[in-house]
């Protein structure tokens, strides 16, 4: 009998030592298991919103230069040396030298000014007041070739809504151009008297966002109020 008792109290041993060995296995997947996918879910969280936060620095960054460029167009609409000379019956030389200098004077205090590539203040017809980046002066413009600026004719206001092809600019990385039109008018009659046309180079855009890889698959906007435009290698 005491033999029998022996043994069986053995068997209970062994079977609760499988039994304690088994579940601790158990617990310990599972816990590692677990620990991995909350890791992995960790980690992409980080992931996001870190490239959240560099995006919307990124995107803080390009809006700023796209209000400043604007403002400086709008400016220049109503710069009241641009007016003179653009709705001057026979402007004088130092009429239209004061006009130039009062464009030249914007141009040069724009912070992103690297991105401007055409200013230009027209009554439409042979009247010209131009400034701008060095790209500009592939082709000179003309009374003869001022037309063939898309939306040089636009009697309406365009701010960022439109991606152009400067038609003068013979470099292909520096032909896209996002746009910017602004009437002039008249102080007292609010007759039109003529357009200032800004161009930026897609680069404000694109140069910024050249450290992030778009993977197979994936898609990049860049969203404004008056647009949102798709962002391609």
């Amino acid at each position: 009998m005491k033999r029998r008792c022996q043994r069986r109290t053995g068997s209970i041993r062994l079977a609760i030592t499988r039994g304690t060995v088994l579940f601790t296995l158990l617990l310990s997947v599972t816990f590692s298991v677990a620990c991995f996918f909350l890791f992995q879910n960790y980690a992409r969280a980080s992931v996001l919103r870190a490239a959240e936060f560099n995006l919307q620095l990124v995107t803080n960054l390009v809006r700023h230069d796209m209000v400043e460029l604007n403002s400086i167009a709008r400016l220049c609409s109503l710069d009241q040396d641009v007016t003179g000379y653009l709705k001057a019956a026979a402007p004088a030389k130092r009429t239209a030298l004061d006009a130039y200098n009062a464009i030249r004077a914007r141009v040069n205090s724009c912070r992103a000014y690297s991105y401007l590539e055409r200013l230009v203040a027209t009554d439409g017809a042979g009247r010209i007041a131009q400034a701008g980046s060095s790209h500009i002066s592939d082709v000179p413009l003309t009374g003869y070739n001022l037309h063939q600026l898309p939306y040089i004719d636009s009697a309406e206001e365009r701010v960022w809504t439109d991606v152009i092809e400067d038609p003068f600019i013979s470099s292909e990385q520096y032909k896209d151009c996002l746009l910017v039109v602004h009437p002039i008018y008249a102080a007292q009659t609010r007759a039109p008297v003529g357009t200032v046309y800004l161009t930026a180079s897609a680069r404000l855009i694109t140069d910024r966002l050249q450290t992030y890889d778009i993977s197979d698959g994936s898609l990049l906007y860049f969203s404004t109020p008056q647009g949102t435009w798709r962002i391609e290698d």
